[in-house]
């Protein structure tokens, strides 16, 4: 006795006559769309553009060299962060922004002032590790005369200076430090130390072989140099020395 079979069209795996039978195609799956990363591609603009502002300054980059540079199609460059301007803004913004915190807890702190004065110092120099290209870009702003920080950005420069003056003047008020321009403490403190790290290609290219009697100073032994400079520079005479006279 044959036992019955199954017909085909009810057989695993089988769809095809159903298909044909009904005339119309199997419906297929669309392809998953590729999801887009947002903070990696605004990260690799913002490494890329400060790399590019620092070597050839804001008017001397095209968002084409951005695009290339970072490996980002360019009109994201604009959807992000509203075109070359915009972006130019958000690195400062990124970077004073990270520092603002270091900052704000050394103004709130209760260490002497010489001790506050130097972790500004140190603050910078984190800065600069976290962002290489930086102060390059800045000097290039500066003896630009500013042309390409907006209303938005100067409060992070101000925000610097607040620091240093606060320091410099709680120093003065206690006899700590003598009586100096807060100001011109801030761009001695400042001025030498973007000089310095927007100078190191430079060094190493030219001055590095040249017979200076002496070894180029790394990063840490330079603020460490500006340190003592400021601390000792702005020390107050002792009260013996300041009788005599």
């Amino acid at each position: 006795m044959m036992s019955a079979r199954t017909p085909k069209s009810k057989r695993r795996g089988s769809s095809a006559p159903a298909a044909r039978a009904t005339g119309k195609a199997p419906k297929r799956r669309p392809p998953a769309r590729r999801v887009h990363d947002s903070a990696a591609t605004r990260e690799a603009l913002v490494l890329a553009a400060t790399d590019l502002f620092a070597e050839h300054g804001f008017d001397g980059v095209s968002v084409d060299q951005i695009a290339a540079r970072s490996g980002v199609n360019k009109a994201l460059i604009n959807y992000h962060f509203g075109g070359k301007a915009g972006l130019y803004a958000e690195i400062l913004h990124l970077v004073f922004g990270s520092m603002s915190d270091g900052l704000r807890a050394i103004r709130e702190s209760n260490a002497p002032p010489d001790a506050r004065l130097r972790e500004v110092i140190r603050e910078i120099g984190r800065m600069v590790v976290a962002h290489p290209g930086l102060p390059q870009m800045i000097l290039r702003e500066v003896l630009s005369g500013g042309e390409h920080i907006d209303d938005s950005t100067l409060p992070h420069f101000l925000g610097l200076f607040g620091t240093v003056r606060s320091i410099v003047e709680a120093g003065m008020d206690s006899g700590d430090f003598r009586r100096v321009n807060p100001f011109a403490t801030h761009l001695g403190l400042v001025g030498s130390l973007m000089f310095f790290f927007s100078t190191e290609r430079f060094r190493k290219a030219k001055i590095a072989s040249l017979p200076v009697g002496t070894d180029m100073p790394l990063a840490d032994d330079y603020l460490s140099h500006v340190e003592e400079l400021m601390v000792r520079g702005l020390a107050a005479e002792p009260r013996r020395a300041r009788t005599r006279r």
